[in-house]
């Protein structure tokens, strides 16, 4: 695996990322909530979708699970071992991104935590962490309003 890396301005090509469209919100800046996604932990069978927020400021990942709906473990966290499925997109299915992590695993591309928490107002949704630029490129185009992924490591 390549060493992660920062790359200022575009790559020579980006016609292979994964691309979605964001939508204009008032102010003339992309709304954030545009961009959607889910966590899926398929040993329970249980999906959370909401916004999809790609944070780079942490290590670990959080889960916001609506009032109302009930936390898959308690104590708001999973244990070790358990497999998570990231995907892009309202439902899952018509993923740009689709990143399988296990809880408490060594690996680059998982998060050091896995919050699950009630957000103050309500809103779903799944924050990745900074894990997921491990074994995704992430290319924001402002002018486009499109968010795009790619595997890591494509040329």
């Amino acid at each position: 695996m390549n060493p992660p890396q920062l790359t200022v301005g575009l790559p020579t090509s980006t016609s292979d990322f994964a691309r979605v469209a964001l939508s204009p919100g008032a102010s003339g800046d992309w709304l954030a909530s545009s961009l959607t996604g889910c966590a899926r932990i398929p040993s329970l069978a249980w999906t959370l979708c909401g916004t999809l927020l790609v944070d780079t400021g942490i290590g670990a990942s959080i889960l916001a699970i609506p009032y109302g709906e009930a936390m898959p473990y308690d104590g708001g966290a999973p244990p070790s071992g358990v497999e998570i499925d990231f995907t892009s997109g309202a439902d899952g299915g018509s993923a740009t991104l689709a990143d399988d992590v296990t809880v408490a695993s060594t690996a680059a591309t998982t998060p050091s935590a896995v919050e699950m928490r009630h957000p103050l107002d309500g809103t779903p949704l799944v924050n990745t962490g900074r894990h997921l630029l491990a074994a995704y490129d992430y290319l924001f185009d402002a002018k486009a309003g499109e968010v795009g992924f790619r595997k890591a490591g494509s040329p």
